[in-house]
């Protein structure tokens, strides 16, 4: 079975025990279809269309064992309860790569039975409560700097490999997930960094520009997912002003974030050029994803779609 691994970070962080845990459950692929009865008609009127309906809110249980049933020991389980929001991590039972959710403590029960001898012993059920009911994870092997890593190891740290374009072009995504996931999107004319060395003579800033092509603008783009069966326009985004050299445009689906990293004003806020074509910005959903980008582009310009794999 999937074996919860930990919940929050550093201060605030509970290690679960593997081999302790007695069941786990969740309810990340319920949905809430809303379907009202008709006077006079047969079945009913679904008010999705032939859209998908939207998910539960999430909640997973796990019910473990808590051995020698110490007062420190249920007192650290119990703290979970007063962090708040924050990372819980589990293990597939296929030995995969690890995923996880972003999930708050909802109830937290020490169940006593003598059967169970509580004083060797002691049974614990954690419910959490999860906004966004998914499993993600990276598509590639994702290290986090607190893991113990030191900046003479040498390891190098992965990330999104770019795509280079001069012009229009169309991007085909393949997105592994079975949930459909809000991806971020980065228009960046110059310097990036898909490789990073965890060494003393490297800065994790560091990178180069694109392969000694010639460095150029965007101005205007505009972003689109194709079905790629109807050739629909099924998402659009599009941002007003110009990408000059060195700088980034960041379009942060998920959290509905624009940001212009200017190269020479700095960071700031994107939102008075972005327009959007529906509520959801943009969307990768199971398989190919066609995705278009135009403008009007003088010389090479990198695109990164950024997305964790999403799972129900």
């Amino acid at each position: 079975m999937d074996t919860l691994l930990r919940f929050g970070t550093g201060g605030k962080r509970f290690n679960f025990t593997p081999q302790n845990q007695i069941s786990l459950r969740d309810n990340f692929r319920d949905i809430v279809p809303r379907t009202n009865r008709l006077p006079g008609l047969d079945g009913g009127f679904d008010e999705y269309g032939g859209g998908r309906a939207p998910g539960e809110i999430g909640n997973i249980q796990v019910v473990f064992w808590v051995h020698g049933g110490t007062r420190a020991a249920l007192d650290a389980i119990g703290a979970m309860a007063t962090w708040g929001t924050m990372r819980l991590v589990k293990q597939p039972m296929n030995g995969g790569r690890e995923q996880w959710c972003w999930a708050r403590v909802n109830s937290i029960d020490y169940t006593q039975a003598a059967r169970d001898l509580p004083y060797t012993r002691q049974r614990v059920t954690v419910n959490f409560q999860v906004a966004d009911p998914v499993w993600r994870s990276w598509p590639f092997d994702a290290r986090y700097l607190n893991e113990g890593y030191t900046l003479s190891s040498g390891l190098k740290l992965t990330g999104w490999a770019p795509f280079i374009i001069t012009g229009a072009t169309t991007l085909t995504i393949n997105y592994p997930g079975n949930a459909a996931e809000k991806p971020v999107i980065r228009l960046v004319s110059g310097k990036f960094a898909p490789t990073w060395v965890l060494d003393a003579g490297y800065a994790l800033d560091s990178g180069w520009y694109l392969d000694g092509k010639t460095v150029g603008t965007l101005t205007n783009p505009i972003v689109r997912r194709i079905d790629v069966d109807t050739l629909e326009v099924t998402h659009e985004v599009r941002w007003e002003g110009v990408i000059e050299q060195d700088d980034r445009l960041v379009i942060d689906a998920k959290n509905y974030a624009v940001t212009h990293e200017d190269a020479s004003a700095g960071n700031m806020s994107g939102y008075a050029g972005f327009s959007t074509a529906r509520g959801a910005w943009m969307e990768l959903l199971p398989g190919d994803n066609r995705i278009d980008v135009t403008g009007t582009f003088t010389g090479s310009v990198a695109v990164f779609v950024e997305y964790a794999e999403a799972r129900r």
